[in-house]
């Protein structure tokens, strides 16, 4: 059994088998593999899978830490409804300052976030393209450093 603790947050983490904590709290004891563990706008799973250093596919179980579902929609909406009122620049630098850690699944969904906003980014609001060079959004993040520990 482990306890863990950030701040007023804690956790109790134990194996299978038989334990007191199942027997005196059973009804709210959540088996990680089904269920994530929800941490400020973290979503913590255990899962199998995954790629190994040289790139194959790994079937170990591994903690798997994303963006939550419900912040990831709320990070993808302002990122789209800003792609159509600020401009490149502007817009990188607001990317710039997200502070995920950089967890490889969190490295992707803030790479999707970025090529939806890069989409949005090239078409008018009546939805013709904008003149200019395609990929405007992902060559102006291609050079800078960000400004955060994760970068796409």
């Amino acid at each position: 059994m482990h306890y863990l603790r950030h701040e007023r947050f804690f956790v109790l983490l134990a194996s299978g088998g038989r334990h007191r904590l199942f027997e005196d709290e059973g009804n709210v004891v959540r088996d990680l593999p089904k269920m994530p563990l929800k941490f400020r706008d973290y979503s913590i799973s255990y899962r199998p899978g995954g790629r190994t250093m040289a790139g194959a596919v790994d079937h170990k179980w591994h903690s798997h830490v994303q963006i939550a579902p419900q912040a990831y929609k709320g990070e993808r909406a302002y990122f789209l409804e800003l792609a159509l009122r600020k401009s490149v620049e502007q817009l990188v630098l607001e990317f710039r300052r997200v502070s995920y850690e950089p967890y490889a699944p969190i490295r992707r969904q803030l790479l999707n976030i970025l090529r939806d906003s890069a989409g949005r980014q090239r078409e008018t609001k009546d939805g013709r393209p904008r003149p200019g060079p395609e990929h405007r959004v992902a060559s102006a993040t291609a050079g800078g450093s960000p400004r955060t520990s994760c970068s796409v």
